[in-house]
């Protein structure tokens, strides 16, 4: 796995995925799978922060503490993990995520946010 920088892909997933939030029909994150660097603006960039986006898969755990795969990367939340929009019971096999964090171990972060597409918070 290669890490890369993707400020310009990582801001327009963003944006892309805000955008959808709460539109009948909110586009797939923009960016490739894998891990890239996080933008700056999201604040996790001076932590050494990563991010990565697709589609979830394997999700196991229970609410906060998740287990799940996004492009071949294994994330982990916990309790300190912010999810947004909604909570972690948004992160469900299928949902297109941005996922904001460190890496804790060979391809596997450790979420500090979670962005799911489609989902509203109510």
């Amino acid at each position: 796995m290669t890490i890369k920088p993707a400020l310009g892909v990582a801001v327009a997933a963003f944006a892309s995925l805000v955008s959808g939030c709460g539109s009948g029909n909110p586009p797939m994150p923009a960016a490739p799978s894998g891990i890239s660097d996080a933008s700056a603006g999201s604040g996790d960039a001076a932590r050494g922060g990563l991010q990565v986006s697709g589609t979830v898969a394997r999700v196991s755990g229970t609410c906060p503490a998740l287990r799940f795969l996004v492009g071949g990367v294994t994330v982990d939340t916990d309790r300190a993990t912010v999810f947004s929009p909604g909570t972690c019971a948004n992160v469900v096999s299928g949902a297109g995520v941005v996922v904001i964090g460190t890496r804790s171990a060979a391809n596997t972060m450790a979420a500090s946010s979670v962005a799911v597409r489609g989902t509203t918070s109510r």
